[in-house]
């Protein structure tokens, strides 16, 4: 999504004014709700708007895709160490599946396979979405529980599952699963230990769901404006990217995230 400062970014600062009450607004309050505040970020200097992440188990290293279309290799502070000679137009979601990257572009309804070790492009898959250029799909990941592909849809909050040649399983309204969903922007998706993480960049949180039916187990909100992009490292830490601040954060120590 290309834009200056968003309406969503504008709702995060009256949320974080008002407290509880505008939250429940989203059909839910803080109300055992925990708030988590990073212990660690860095500026995105070289990576302009920057969408989602994903931590490379066997490098070490991060790969975040901006809204420009390109996707970044990157270090731990988000130092690029390089970037694909393909671009896009708007990608959002990121993912590793054995050797390659896997990246969403929203407004053309596409996929991208680029192989990792040389971020060569392999292959493009078309996927469909009704609605707006800038309302469709945005998080990735794969469901390891289900053997799919799942990508959200930012609005109506939707998440579908596909096979890995991208042809489209089923699809769920997160809505019709929990009224928690409702009238929610969702922007990242990330498989992590067993358990299912949807973001929602709206409301500043993160959702923790079951892999097989989607519904919500517990909630986390953060301190933040405009979080798109969510993975853990090495280690359990937690690795958030925000749009509008260009920044990348830490939340370190979170040792029940998985557990509640």
């Amino acid at each position: 999504m290309q834009f200056g400062m968003r309406p969503k970014y504008i709702l995060f600062l009256l949320i974080a004014t008002l407290g509880s009450g505008a939250a429940e607004s989203f059909g839910f309050s803080n109300k055992g709700v925990e708030l988590l505040r990073a212990t660690e970020s860095h500026i995105l200097k070289t990576i302009p708007e920057p969408s989602d992440v994903v931590f490379d188990r066997e490098t070490g290293h991060l790969f975040i895709v901006s809204d420009r279309g390109i996707l970044f290799e990157c270090d731990m502070a988000g130092k690029v160490i390089r970037k694909a000679p393909i671009e896009g137009m708007d990608f959002e979601g990121v993912e590793i599946k054995g050797g390659f990257v896997y990246v969403t572009d929203e407004k053309p309804r596409i996929v991208f396979k680029f192989r990792k070790s040389d971020l060569a492009l392999v292959s493009r898959y078309k996927v469909k979405w009704e609605g707006g250029l800038n309302r469709a799909y945005e998080g990735i990941t794969y469901n390891y529980a289900k053997n799919c592909f799942i990508m959200v849809a930012e609005r109506p909050a939707t998440l579908v599952e596909f096979d890995t040649l991208f042809h489209e399983l089923h699809r769920y309204p997160l809505a019709a699963i929990d009224k928690r969903f409702a009238d929610l922007s969702m922007a990242g998706a990330r498989w992590h230990e067993g358990k299912l993480f949807l973001l929602s960049s709206s409301a500043s949180a993160l959702f923790n769901c079951s892999p097989t039916d989607y519904s919500i187990t517990s909630i986390k909100r953060f301190q933040m404006a405009d979080p798109e992009g969510v993975d853990f490292d090495g280690v359990g830490n937690m690795i958030i990217t925000s749009d509008n601040c260009r920044k990348i954060y830490y939340f370190k120590n979170i040792s029940n995230i998985n557990h509640q």
